[in-house]
């Protein structure tokens, strides 16, 4: 590991990421979310629609074009309905906006490949990418951390087919 590149990284994602993350979950959880919720007074739509925005955004991201977009599209669209899904639930986007910032700066510091929109000197680079596993794995862990969210928090799934009031 070259310690003269990794360290300013460190300093840098630690800083940098989260201010980078927060502004994705405000403009998408917290002020779009909101507006589809008040048009359509439907905490469905309000997780659905900026959650494939979300992944949308990311559709150009290099991954996307070396891997294909039915492949890897699924990643990011599991990422915008689970934030988008606990910011309705804990009404909030604090939650969406942690796990948002600690997913990103996990991967700068952590690992790399050089299909990755973060290009970074991480301590492990992949070497071989299987994107089919990775959303397969992704997807289990995210159930895992909704299902650890919502028991802590003791969320009310019922709340998600109420209608949003005026």
């Amino acid at each position: 590991m070259n310690w003269t590149s990794f360290l300013p990284l460190v300093l840098i994602a630690v800083l940098l990421i989260p201010i980078q993350t927060t502004f994705e979950e405000y403009i998408l959880r917290g002020y779009f979310a909101q507006g589809v919720a008040g048009l359509t007074k439907n905490r469905w739509l309000a997780v659905l629609v900026p959650g494939l925005v979300f992944a949308l955004l990311h559709a150009f991201n290099p991954e996307v074009e070396a891997h294909g977009f039915w492949t890897v599209m699924p990643q990011y669209i599991t990422f915008g309905l689970l934030f988008g899904l606990i910011s309705v639930l804990d009404d909030g986007i604090e939650l969406a906006i942690g796990a948002h910032a600690v997913n990103n700066v996990f991967l700068a510091l952590f690992l790399t490949n050089k299909d990755s929109v973060l290009q970074t000197p991480a301590v492990f680079e992949q070497l071989e990418v299987y994107p089919m596993r990775d959303t397969i794995t992704l997807v289990v862990l995210s159930v895992v951390f909704f299902i650890v969210l919502m028991k802590k928090y003791n969320w009310d799934i019922s709340l998600l087919s109420n209608k949003v009031k005026a």
